[in-house]
C-alpha cells in the first residue's frame, strides 16, 4: 500500500505555459509518482482527518490538491464504496465507515429542531397576526393555531443529546 501525504500545489514554468504541481511533504512530484501505483487498485484522496474525497481505479484521475494519496488492493474495497450517500475515512490501513461524532449528531439536531420550528412559525404568522391586531379567530383557524403552538412545544422538548432523536409528526 503506497501513501503519499499533504500535497502542496504551485506553479512550474514550463515555457510560456504556466503548469500546477502537486509535490507531497517529502518532495514528491504527484505527476511522476502516478507511476508508482498498482493498476489494480483503488486510488483514493483522503484529508488531514482521514475523510475520503475521492477515488477512482485510475490514477491520473486524482488531482490532490491539499490532500493526501493511498490505494487498496481491490479484495479490500468495501462493498457498499461507490453506493450513493456513504461516506467513508481512511484510518491509515484501511477504509472504513465514516461516522458523526456525539457533538456533530447533537448540532444536527439543533439545526433540524431549529428548521422544524422555523417551519411551523410559518405556518402560524398570519393567525397571530390578526390575534395581535385585534381580529377574531374563527373555531377552525384557532384549532390550527394551537395544533401547531402545541408542535412547536413538543419539537422544542424533544432531547437533542441522544441520538437518534425522535421528532413529533408534523400537524395534521
Amino acid at each position: 500500500m503506497k501513501i503519499m501525504k499533504n500535497f502542496t500545489p504551485s506553479v512550474k514554468q514550463m515555457g510560456d505555459i504556466a503548469v500546477l504541481v502537486f509535490s507531497d511533504e517529502d518532495g514528491n512530484d504527484w505527476y511522476e509518482a502516478q507511476k508508482e501505483f498498482s493498476k489494480t487498485s483503488l486510488k483514493f484522496m483522503f484529508d488531514a482527518r482521514g475523510h475520503i474525497i475521492a477515488a477512482s481505479w485510475d490514477v491520473s484521475m486524482l488531482a490532490p490538491d491539499n490532500l493526501s494519496v493511498s490505494e487498496i488492493k481491490k479484495s479490500s474495497v468495501p462493498v457498499t464504496f461507490f453506493e450513493e450517500g456513504t461516506r467513508w475515512v481512511f484510518d491509515g490501513k484501511q477504509i472504513i465507515p465514516f461516522s458523526y461524532s456525539q457533538e456533530e449528531l447533537q448540532q444536527q439536531a439543533e439545526d433540524e429542531r431549529a428548521r422544524l420550528i422555523s417551519e411551523a412559525k410559518e405556518k402560524i404568522v398570519v393567525n397571530q397576526t390578526k390575534l395581535v391586531l385585534g381580529r377574531t379567530l374563527t373555531d377552525e383557524q384557532t384549532a390550527n393555531l394551537n395544533m401547531w403552538l402545541d408542535y412547536i412545544d413538543a419539537v422544542e422538548a424533544c432531547d437533542t443529546t441522544v441520538s437518534p432523536v425522535i421528532w413529533p409528526e408534523l400537524p395534521h
